[in-house]
């Protein structure tokens, strides 16, 4: 990925002797303390970005978001001090500025609009790594459920229930997690698709509570028990086996919840990653191109500009 630093505006500010009492130097002095502000904001603004950046180049997500939204909310406070400046720049005497100052404000509406959208793409992750979760857990508790309607060991059962049952509540994490992104990104047939799941984990645990009940009943050969409970455990498996159908079936016919060959998340997740990925890559060229229309500006003008101190 690359680094946001390398594309903000570089900081220079008008050198220039300011005769009191000159209305066009008054001007100046107030373009140059908005100016100011408007460095300071955008400095910090790249400092949250490129924390948020790292957190996503290590792969930590969802981590990165708060990030983002402090750097996006210092970018909109750096575009208002530069807004603040344009409008004092045509009254400067100097025709160049109102040039300079509307690539530097365009500069930071690109910075901030690249880190919209990637955040936007951090959040896509996030429903990516989520499903990489998801699916193993998800079978993992199926196939634990499994072992123990076959265990003969009536302990060893209510163990392998209690193993399933405590992977539910990690899994019920990962998908509010994904409806919570999901909605935020708009994404409504995801949404209801992954909404579906949340019935199947709760009676996948009230499997695991009757197997549990079941097995300790075995122990105590109370057949009266135990024949209660594998009346209500055969009718949660199918109603377990009717709610995943319905599942399948609505991923079945919508191809958005499918994956493409090589891909390990739905079409629609690798469709939108990509679409976020191309756009946060081209607000940060454009970023880039208002930074060299800056510099030729100042490389016209070296008497009027130098670093800021």
């Amino acid at each position: 990925m690359k680094r946001v630093k390398e594309f903000i505006g570089t900081f220079f500010i008008i050198s220039t002797i300011l005769l009191s009492g000159c209305v066009e130097n008054e001007a100046l002095n107030t373009w140059n303390n908005q100016i100011d502000i408007a460095n300071d904001y955008a400095i910090k603004g790249t400092d949250y970005i490129t924390q948020g950046e790292n957190k996503i180049n290590n792969g930590n997500y969802e981590e990165s978001l708060s990030l983002l939204d402090s750097g996006i909310e210092q970018l909109n406070l750096s575009v208002s001090a530069g807004e603040k400046a344009l409008e004092y720049s045509g009254n400067t005497g100097m025709d160049f500025l109102t040039e300079y100052t509307n690539e530097y404000v365009d500069n930071k509406k690109e910075l901030k609009a690249y880190t919209e959208n990637l955040k936007n793409y951090a959040m896509v992750m996030t429903l990516v790594e989520n499903g990489k979760n998801i699916d193993p857990s998800f079978n993992a508790t199926v196939s634990l459920i499994s072992t123990a309607e076959n265990t003969e060991e009536y302990s060893d059962a209510i163990q392998l229930f209690q193993r399933a049952k405590d992977n539910i509540p990690k899994i019920k994490e990962y998908i509010q997690n994904s409806v919570t992104y999901g909605t935020v990104l708009g994404l409504d047939v995801y949404v209801e698709y992954i909404g579906k799941l949340s019935p199947l984990m709760d009676i996948l645990e009230k499997l695991c509570n009757e197997g549990i009940e079941w097995a300790e009943a075995g122990i105590n050969n109370d057949q009266e028990k135990m024949n209660t409970h594998i009346t209500i455990y055969g009718n949660l498996v199918d109603d377990f086996s009717q709610a995943l159908g319905n599942l399948i079936e609505m991923q079945t016919q919508n191809p958005d919840l499918q994956r493409e060959v090589g891909e390990d998340a739905f079409s629609i997740l690798t469709n939108l990653r990509d679409q976020y990925k191309s756009a946060y890559e081209d607000h940060l060229n454009k970023a880039m191109e208002h930074k060299n229309k800056m510099k030729e500006i100042e490389n016209a003008h070296p008497d009027k500009f130098k670093p800021k101190e």
